[in-house]
């Protein structure tokens, strides 16, 4: 390795840390990008990911900005023309499309391999950004302002900002004092793909019953991906049925609207929500999961991981204009409060949404039927839309 010494390294090449590279050197900063392992590459006929993002609108305009777009474009993607929203026993029932916020679609489903990979291809292709790949960080300190991180090859590289992107379980953000809490809620949820004959490729719909909510994603090629809540010991034995008899047991469970449905696929994974107490910390930063982990009923997870890039990007390149201490806790306080503020705001809004739902209180549960009733008419139908969407968040956080 030539050059060992960049402006911003970034521990972590998944969706947020891969997007903020991008986003940084477009910018002008030189970028080190440390990740253990490159996603493969992208075929056709390659199996539909577990794990699958619903995409903003926001989102989109990022990407586009990022020049990725294309790069997602030419893989495989599904538009989502509606969204439906019900609870199993009430008269709350509505449904949101791009019709009310004037728009062709309210955003897309698309799987997280094909996010990541298209980050990988656009970086790969960025003088400004250089992937350390296979490779691991070993040990990381700050001194005289400087971030020096020794890796598993041997190589010692230093920059003036070391930003952790390394997910739920972030080393970065146990080496440093950041403070955390956690939360992990009591039940598990199952996701799965599955062949689908239901003809609602376009359309995600999720349903709320006394167990937990119940949710379908449409992907391409009839392809549906299944999201199921329900107690950490009832998602424990449907994950040990074979896929045929999990086939069965979804039909006979979920609403009609699933359709036939045949498992290609599973997995589960408990359901908890973490957030630090600062986001910058010295020449320290964290970014995406790695500074907070928020439950993903409404799958706004990685829009706000990419959110958090975005913001950061300003504001380094703001404090750069002004000062040469652009790296420093100080310059990057406005980085801290914006996301902080926002990511809080929305973390507290799906706890209250979860909590709301999952409440069988006979108040509570006409109250919440009487907001799905009223959500059918405008234009709260159009708000509430427009802010599902992505499309408010420019006024609500910026």
């Amino acid at each position: 390795m030539s050059q060992k010494n960049f402006d911003i390294t970034i521990c972590g090449g998944g969706m947020v840390g891969m997007a903020l590279a991008n986003s940084l050197a477009d910018n002008g900063f030189s970028v080190a990008v440390i990740e253990n392992k490159r996603p493969k590459n992208f075929d056709q006929k390659q199996d539909f990911d577990l794990r699958v993002s619903a995409i903003t609108r926001e989102t989109i305009d990022f990407f586009k900005n990022l020049e990725v777009w294309e790069y997602i474009k030419e893989k495989r993607m599904c538009a989502l023309h509606s969204m439906r929203v019900w609870e199993e026993s009430g008269f709350g029932d509505v449904t949101f499309d791009a019709n009310s916020i004037e728009q062709d679609n309210i955003g897309y489903i698309v799987e997280n391999r094909i996010l990541q990979l298209s980050l990988w291809e656009k970086a790969e292709k960025n003088k400004n950004i250089s992937i350390l790949c296979p490779e691991t960080h070993l040990n990381v300190k700050i001194e005289n302002d400087q971030a020096e991180i020794a890796l598993e090859s041997g190589e010692c590289i230093h920059s003036k900002l070391l930003v952790g992107a390394d997910g739920a379980n972030s080393s970065i953000r146990e080496n440093f004092e950041f403070g955390l809490k956690s939360k992990q809620y009591d039940q598990s949820c199952l996701v799965a793909n599955a062949k689908v004959d239901n003809q609602s490729q376009n359309i995600t719909w999720q349903r709320f019953t006394p167990c937990g909510p119940q949710a379908y994603l449409p992907l391409d090629n009839n392809t549906g991906s299944i999201v199921w809540y329900d107690s950490a010991e009832n998602i424990e034995s449907y994950v040990n049925l074979n896929n045929e008899e999990l086939s069965l047991r979804l039909m006979e469970t979920f609403p009609y609207e699933i359709g036939k449905v045949s498992i290609k696929n599973k997995a589960s994974f408990p359901i908890f929500k973490r957030h630090v107490d600062r986001y910058v910390l010295n020449q320290v930063a964290l970014v995406g999961d790695a500074a907070h982990v928020i439950n993903p009923l409404a799958g706004q997870g990685v829009n706000l991981g990419f959110q958090d890039v975005e913001c950061l990007t300003r504001t380094l390149k703001s404090a750069r204009d002004k000062t040469d201490n652009w790296s420093s806790a100080e310059s990057m306080i406005k980085y801290e409060r914006e996301r902080y503020f926002a990511n809080s705001l929305m973390m507290n809004a799906m706890n209250i949404f979860y909590y709301s739902f999952s409440n069988d209180s006979h108040p509570i549960k006409l109250a919440r039927n009487f907001a799905l009733y009223a959500a059918r008419f405008n234009p709260i139908n159009k708000l509430i839309g427009k802010f599902g969407s992505g499309s408010m968040d420019n006024y609500l956080f910026k």
